[in-house]
Order: structure tokens, then C-alpha cells, then sequence
């Protein structure tokens, strides 16, 4: 009993739970023998996934790049530009300065004598005449010293015809007559001078003109040099400007020149007739006078002035941005789209702006002329020109002397 019992196979029940252990650790010796080759083998098939996504998408990406740039005509080399078509246009050479208008002639009309005001001749605002009389002191104690040396004069001169009767018949001595004479020429001198004293008490206009408001009133007492109005000629007017004085050489006199003024939209012409030979030194610049109308008298002395100074005008001129001239070794030149390619031209100029240039040489009317992307150029590259602007809209060009050089306002008159 005891010895069969000993020899006796396990119940079956309990097998599994016996394997099991077994199992697993026969795995766990194989992941410990084999684990680097595992890993390894993972980590390169992953490199592989991603190497085949990243190059494998690129390369199609590239072909579809290259097909599309193949159906658009572009390689690989084409520069993207802008292009300016270069057409004529009306084109005026200026600058822009600022000027003050000044009376053709002003005068402070003031007293050379001392007395009473006795009369006034004038409206304030009225136009006179030269030689009007506007203002008159009282001269009552100097006509009653003329009355007086002109009834003096009167005798003796008849006394000086008596006596040359008198000296033709040898009835009195020449030295007699020339004494009476002598008299007449005293008493006329003395008269003179009165009325000239009488003339100082009278204001008179020494030009034509419109006075201004006036400072005494009838009845006042004046003094030498006291201010009574203003006159001035306002038709023509005058106007002072100044230009830097690297344009000073290209005005004249004769020039035409624009110019508007504060409280009005009208654009009024004048003339420039002097021109100050030096240039001052504090702002380098040369002072120039030119003259306009004004028969409506609208324009005022001491009016602040916006100036247009034009050189030159053209009928039919090329433009181009400045951008697109390249200095290259003593020349200019630009480059101009030619069937697809950039195309170099050496070209000449004219009238330059901050913005624009005029081409006298070099290029033609409605040649597109390549303005970005110019260090990229070369003669003969491939281009693509992204916008096209045409040049012909018109208007002229010009430009404001720098703050640097601009000249003040000149004072009013």
C-alpha cells in the first residue's frame, strides 16, 4: 500500500501549475540572451519608417514642384521682377521754396515840421495820386511873413524900373541901381525860403498808391518825423525769394515762376527781374526779386508765399524710378526685359528727382525697364516680371529744397 501509493503518478490535475514557471522562464532567458539584437532591430526598422516618409515625400514633392515650374516655362534660375514701361510724358524741371510778398513801393508818410494839424485830405483806404496833397499843418504866422516880403518886393521892384529908366538917362549912378537891384534879389530869396517852410507843412503823396490807416487827427499837434500814415504801391507787387545756390546759376532774369498764397486757391504768375549777385552766408543761399500784376490788388505786402521755380518743361520725356539706374564703372545703365531675358543698357540722363529720373539715350518709348531684384540680375538671366507698371500717367516732377537749405521766410514790408 505504502510502496504503490509512493509509485504513483501525479494526480492530473496538477500539472500546469508545475509548467507554468517553467514557461516563463524559459522566456525570460530568451529575452536576456536576445534583448540587444531585439532592440537594435526596432530602433533600425524605425529609422527605416521615418527615412521612407521624409525622402520618399520630398521626392514627389520635388517632382511636383518641378512639373508645375515645368508647365508655368520657369527653370530654376528665372528671377521674379517688376517691370516699368517707359512712355513720354509732360515733364516740368522745378523746385519749391517759400517767399514774402512786399509792396512795389512803401513809404511812412511822417511830418517834417512841427505844428497843428489843420486839415486832412484822405480817406484811410483811399487810392492818390503823386503829388496829392494829404495833410496840411497850419501855416498862418509863415503866409503872413510871405504876404508881407512879397508887398516889400513889390515896391522896390518898382522903384529898380524907375531907377534903370533913371540910369539909361544918366540921372542916377549905376552903383545906385545895382543897390535896388540888389534888394529885389534879397527879398525874392527870403520869399523862397518862406514857402518852402510852407511846403514842409504840407504832407503831400510822393508816389500813386493806397494809404493805409492813418495816426492824427485834425486839430493835433505833430512833431518832425512823427508818423501820420502809410502809403504803398501794391500794383505790381514785388516778391523776395531764395533758392540753395546750386539753382541760383539757372535763374535769370525773365524767368516765369508759380506761386500761391494763404487764403487762396488761384495760382498766380510773376517774373523774376533782379537777382542778388552773392549768397548769404548763413543759409547758402541766393536771394531773388520777381514782380506779378496785381491789378485786383488781391495779393497783399508781407503775404507768406508758396513758390514754384520752373527750369524747363518737356513735351515728350522718358521717366524712370531712380531704383532702376545702376552706376557701373563711370556709366549709368539699366536693365530692360527682353523676351523673357534681362537685357543691360547703358543709358544717359537728365532732369533727376529723389523718386525719378528722365533717360535722354538708351532707352525707347514702351521698352520695360526692370526696377527689383536688380542685384540678381545678370545680362542674358531668365526673368519673370510678377507687376508691370506703365509710365505714362502724366504730371511733372520736382522737388523741395532740403529743411537744410530751404531759405526762411524773408521779413514783410
Amino acid at each position: 500500500m505504502d510502496s504503490s501509493s509512493r509509485d504513483a503518478p501525479p494526480p492530473a490535475g496538477n500539472a500546469p501549475a508545475s509548467a507554468a514557471p517553467d514557461e516563463r522562464s524559459r522566456w525570460q532567458r530568451f529575452w536576456e540572451d536576445h534583448r540587444r539584437w531585439i532592440v537594435g532591430g526596432g530602433a533600425l526598422l524605425l529609422i527605416g519608417i521615418v527615412a521612407l516618409l521624409l525622402f520618399g515625400g520630398g521626392s514627389s514633392g520635388a517632382q511636383a514642384s518641378g512639373a508645375q515650374s515645368s508647365s508655368s516655362g520657369e527653370g530654376p534660375d528665372t528671377v521674379r521682377t517688376e517691370g516699368f514701361v517707359a512712355e513720354p510724358i509732360r515733364l516740368t524741371d522745378r523746385i519749391f521754396t517759400t517767399g514774402t510778398l512786399r509792396a512795389n513801393e512803401s513809404v511812412e508818410l511822417t511830418a517834417e515840421a512841427s505844428g497843428k494839424v489843420e486839415r486832412i485830405s484822405f480817406q484811410e483806404g483811399d487810392r492818390v495820386a503823386r503829388g496829392q496833397l494829404l495833410v496840411a499843418l497850419d501855416t498862418e504866422d509863415l503866409q503872413a511873413e510871405r504876404d508881407q516880403l512879397q508887398a516889400e518886393l513889390r515896391v522896390v521892384r518898382r522903384r529898380a524900373e524907375r531907377e534903370k529908366k533913371l540910369l539909361e538917362r544918366g540921372g542916377i549912378s549905376e552903383q545906385d541901381y545895382e543897390e535896388t537891384a540888389s534888394q529885389v534879389q534879397v527879398l525874392q530869396a527870403r520869399i523862397d525860403r518862406v514857402e518852402a517852410q510852407i511846403e514842409k507843412h504840407r504832407i503831400r503823396a510822393p508816389f500813386s498808391g493806397t494809404v493805409g490807416l492813418r495816426y492824427v487827427s485834425p486839430g493835433s499837434y505833430v512833431s518832425p518825423g512823427q508818423r501820420v500814415a502809410a502809403l504803398r504801391n501794391v500794383s505790381p507787387i514785388k516778391m523776395d525769394f531764395s533758392v540753395p545756390a546750386r539753382y541760383g546759376r539757372r535763374l535769370q532774369a525773365g524767368d516765369r515762376i508759380r506761386f500761391n498764397v494763404e487764403g487762396s486757391e488761384r495760382t498766380y504768375r510773376a517774373e523774376v527781374y533782379a537777382i542778388e549777385p552773392g549768397v548769404r552766408e548763413e543759409t547758402r543761399a541766393v536771394q531773388i526779386r520777381a514782380r506779378a500784376s496785381n491789378r485786383d490788388r488781391a495779393l497783399r505786402p508781407g503775404a507768406f508765399a508758396e513758390v514754384e521755380v520752373i527750369f524747363e518743361e518737356l513735351d515728350d520725356a522718358l521717366v524712370v524710378p531712380s531704383i532702376a539706374v545702376l552706376p557701373e564703372a563711370g556709366r549709368q545703365r539699366v536693365f530692360l526685359a527682353d523676351d523673357g531675358t534681362a537685357e543691360a543698357r547703358t543709358v544717359q540722363t537728365g532732369i533727376r528727382t529723389d523718386s525719378t529720373v528722365q533717360i535722354t539715350s538708351g532707352v525707347q518709348a514702351q521698352d520695360t525697364v526692370l526696377v527689383s531684384a536688380l542685384q540678381s540680375l545678370r545680362p542674358g538671366a531668365p526673368v519673370a516680371i510678377d507687376t508691370l507698371v506703365r509710365g505714362g500717367a502724366g504730371g511733372s516732377i520736382g522737388e523741395r529744397a532740403p529743411a537744410s537749405e530751404r531759405p526762411l521766410p524773408t521779413g514783410g514790408g
